[in-house]
């Protein structure tokens, strides 16, 4: 058995069936996309060999049709549900959420590998629409805020394997006094600039000092914290540059900072807050 044999074996039993028969290429793909996730070049050139049609109309019929794929799914493959019930319960924004967070679409895979997002016709559980699975796992009754929610355990649960553990997180005070001084528009401003990274975004209640909103934590993965006051759209590139990604405070717009207490917070003792920034809520 050679090297090329060897490595397609899961799948050359339904190649050993192939008889020529016309229409028969479709399973063939099929049968290889199941084994892998994907169809590669290589697995394309095989079933080329093995039934003698060129490699260049396999190829054709691969990218015409969208039930196949030619790259292969991330760690975490999460499928919506687009059936009738889901449809009705909300699942585009579902889907808008997931889109926003993950910055890919369906059939997309997130640029380090981690995350692909795939629409499904059903998952067989309507009662519990809008559903998604991940992996094997079923999450239904979906709502913005409950996916979110998902996606941050999923980044607890698969953690990075490159060594960054103490990623910084981002999180946007989105209370009464927060919203009612531009929340949601800063949220924004961040969740755009963040797009496509590795960073976390988080949306937090009350932080302390309405006065001062909108009010941003920057916190790292090692429990040290940074507080900015007043922030608007227009200084969260600045912040996003010099600090989440330079590692650099920006002194002059902080509320309070590593290991000291600035303003409102210098002369106060946290009790029930003491962990503030240090867990997750």
């Amino acid at each position: 058995m050679d090297a090329t044999t060897q490595e397609f074996k899961p799948f050359n039993i339904d190649l050993w069936k192939y008889d020529g028969h016309a229409g028969a290429l479709i399973p063939l793909l099929q049968s290889a996309q199941g084994t892998y996730g994907y169809v590669s070049e290589r697995a394309m050139d095989y079933i080329s060999q093995v039934t003698g049609i060129p490699s260049a109309e396999i190829y054709g019929v691969v990218t015409f049709y969208a039930q196949f794929r030619t790259k292969p799914l991330g760690e975490i493959v999460i499928k919506v549900c687009n059936g009738t019930a889901c449809h009705v319960n909300g699942v585009k924004e579902i889907a808008n959420t997931l889109r926003d967070d993950l910055g890919i679409d369906y059939e997309e895979t997130t640029n380090d590998g981690k995350f692909s997002m795939v629409s499904v016709a059903c998952l067989g559980c309507c009662s519990l629409a809008p559903v998604m699975m991940v992996n094997n796992e079923t999450f239904g009754r979906l709502t913005p805020q409950k996916t979110r929610k998902v996606l941050r355990d999923l980044r607890r649960k698969y953690p990075r394997q490159d060594g960054r553990q103490n990623m910084k997180t981002v999180m946007v005070g989105l209370a009464t006094c927060g919203i009612s001084a531009g929340g949601e528009r800063v949220y924004k401003a961040f969740q755009d600039e963040l797009q496509n990274t590795d960073f976390v975004l988080k949306e937090t209640g009350c932080i302390g000092m309405c006065y001062r909103e909108v009010l941003v934590s920057v916190a790292n993965g090692n429990g040290t914290s940074y507080l900015y006051g007043e922030v608007t759209p227009d200084r969260v590139k600045r912040i996003i540059t010099e600090h989440v990604i330079g590692d650099k405070p920006i002194d002059e717009w902080l509320v309070s900072g590593e290991n000291r207490e600035i303003g409102f917070f210098e002369k106060q003792h946290r009790i029930v807050l003491r962990n503030c920034g240090v867990i997750d809520p």
